[in-house]
């Protein structure tokens, strides 16, 4: 299941975040970056976070908007990102469906 956060984040060239979720909601199955758990400033604007939840446990669990889900760490790099974002996730302010190439 795909949700975004209330939040939205922008980091400097030099500054990357890491989810990670709450230990809470990993022991009843919830896990919340299945897919990437990186955040960095590629996209130059601020962003809401796409999580990616999977419920691998035994229980049926219900989530509520504004229910705490995970925390962010910030880490500083040794030198500046380069790589620039492709537009597909451009100005993205709620969960957007990935937009797949077709490839021929």
């Amino acid at each position: 299941m795909l949700a975004s956060t209330v939040e939205r984040v922008f980091t400097a060239p030099d500054i990357v975040a890491q989810l990670d979720g709450r230990s809470t909601l990993a022991r009843l199955g919830v896990l919340i970056h299945c897919g990437s758990m990186m955040i960095d400033n590629v996209h130059e604007e601020f962003r809401s976070i796409t999580l990616e939840f999977a419920n691998v446990g035994a229980y049926d669990v219900k989530l509520r908007p504004g229910d705490c889900v995970g925390m962010l760490f910030f880490s500083a790099l040794g030198c500046r990102i380069e790589q620039h974002a492709s537009p597909q996730y451009r100005g993205q302010s709620h969960v957007m469906p990935p937009k797949v190439l077709k490839v021929s």
